[in-house]
């Protein structure tokens, strides 16, 4: 695309600059071509990522890190269907009312601080899985590096995919801390009802 585009070409034909870069030396076919190539292979990773996301969800109900509802499966093929149902219109939603800048931003912001993440168990768990302190200590630096490299340019190119991203992680930590949080009042709640019924127990049995 670089070799046979300007800049200004790839930036107006950003979202199939490859497709029209085929174009010149494959005519029409070559554009097909890459175009029908781009559709399935994105349609491949949608349906791997969207499976192994409603997995992950099933394991992470089942570990009770999410609401139980996330752990039914279908029985004959075992099947997370809750969590594809769930996932699937989330990801609906999610792509018709934001742009593909929002969704590459967002993407990549989220597997910057997964890896910044893991870099961080790596060397908290360093004696465990026995490995230099320098790997894991580089990996968490470059990837928190990049990760504000990402924000500042979002802020100083497109503002608002930087609050469309601030405005998602905020509901999902409010979402996190909400059902972990219900799990505690309920649990409080319930601990005070039965310490209620015995203290009335107690006075009838005084009388």
């Amino acid at each position: 695309a670089v070799g046979n585009l300007l800049p200004a070409e790839i930036s107006k034909y950003k979202e199939y600059a490859l497709a029209v870069a085929a174009k010149p030396f494959l005519g029409k076919a070559g554009f097909m071509l890459i175009g029908l190539g781009a559709l399935l292979s994105t349609a491949s990773a949608i349906n791997a990522t969207m499976f192994g996301t409603a997995r992950l969800a099933m394991v992470m109900a089942q570990d009770s890190d999410l609401p139980n509802v996330f752990s039914h499966r279908e029985r004959r093929n075992n099947i997370p269907y809750v969590s594809l149902i769930f996932i699937t219109a989330l990801t609906l939603l999610f792509v018709n009312t934001t742009d593909l800048t929002i969704i590459s931003s967002f993407a990549s912001s989220t597997f910057l601080l997964l890896f910044a993440a893991i870099n961080l168990s790596a060397v908290r768990l360093r004696r465990r899985i026995g490995i230099n302190m320098v790997t894991p200590i580089s990996g968490l630096i470059l990837s928190l590096l990049s990760w504000i490299v990402l924000c500042v340019y979002l802020y100083r190119s497109y503002s608002r995919g930087l609050v469309w991203i601030g405005a998602i992680y905020l509901c999902v930590v409010v979402a996190e801390l909400f059902f972990s949080e219900r799990r505690l009042f309920f649990k409080q709640k319930l601990e005070g009802g039965k310490d209620g019924k015995d203290r009335g127990l107690r006075k009838v049995i005084g009388r």
